[in-house]
């Protein structure tokens, strides 16, 4: 009888180059970034003079979909960025867990999509005028950054 060791074969040797690392954002942290740029652009309005509770001059439905719109990018924007380095940088950080991937990329992200918005007067003044109904253009209305904003 011969020796089980000399028949076996050698096994072939698996594949891994297109195996990633990943992060699933969940619910409960869209729905807290909602929650973020909902106060934000309610902040912004009331320092325009504007009460974002007064539903004769703010559609709650266009402020809540504007603060969609704002969570959904800081998500998507967070994601190609962990996406970028994860690779490589998993090797450098075993161990590191995956909330603090997404907290640190999802914090740039909330604070770049936001900046950009403010930056982009026509994306403010679009939806000031959506959510006030206004007829025409407000003029004047900038959106500034109070003082410790980033």
């Amino acid at each position: 009888m011969a020796n089980d060791s000399t028949n076996v074969e050698a096994a072939p040797k698996i594949d891994l180059s297109d195996a990633c690392f990943s992060i699933q954002i969940g619910d409960g942290v869209k729905r807290s970034l909602i929650r973020h740029f909902q106060q934000r652009l309610q902040g912004v309005l009331r320092r325009l003079g504007i009460n974002p509770d007064d539903g004769a001059l703010i559609k709650a439905d266009v402020l809540e979909r504007e603060a969609w719109r704002l969570a959904d990018r800081a998500i998507s924007d967070a994601r190609l960025q962990i996406d970028d380095v994860l690779d490589s940088a998993i090797h450098l950080w075993p161990g590191r867990p995956a909330q603090a991937w997404l907290g640190e990329y999802l914090t740039q992200a909330t604070s770049q999509a936001w900046r950009e918005f403010l930056d982009d007067g026509l994306s403010f003044d679009t939806f000031l005028a959506v959510a006030t109904d206004a007829p025409v253009a407000i003029e004047g209305c900038t959106a500034t950054k109070q003082e410790g904003e980033p």
